[in-house]
């Protein structure tokens, strides 16, 4: 193991399964593939753009980098103090993965790989913000 390399626990997964809603469900596992988590309304290996996407004009296809939205543990409890809230679940961001031991996710950077034990490799792209 390199220096640099560092573990986490998967503690949830979860789908977003109303197109309506952004509030996803907790799920017992999920299946990865390129185009996200199948089944997750933000899965596709493509998008149409939209206001979050200003250099482009509204509902031309773009590569999808929002894929699948990932949070940690350390984090949520963070935000959960900083609201004043005794816990924020992960569900309510309409997350998709929940992570244990990277208490500085949203400062890891663009392009890094997070490998998992039952052999998918996700590439960050980016906070979500």
């Amino acid at each position: 193991m390199s220096k640099n390399t560092r573990t986490a626990t998967v503690i949830g997964v979860y789908l977003g399964l109303d197109a309506e809603s952004l509030i996803t469900t907790p799920q017992p596992f999920v299946q990865a593939t390129f185009a996200g988590f199948e089944g997750d309304k933000h899965a596709g290996i493509t998008r149409r753009s939209d206001s979050r996407t200003p250099r482009y004009p509204r509902g031309v296809e773009i590569r999808n980098d929002r894929q699948v939205s990932i949070v940690s543990v350390e984090e949520m409890a963070q935000v959960a103090h900083s609201l004043g809230i005794p816990k924020l679940p992960a569900e309510w961001l309409g997350a998709n993965l929940l992570l244990e031991g990277l208490p500085d996710l949203t400062q890891l950077p663009a392009m890094m790989r997070m490998y998992f034990s039952g052999g998918a490799t996700l590439v960050l792209s980016g906070e979500n913000r």
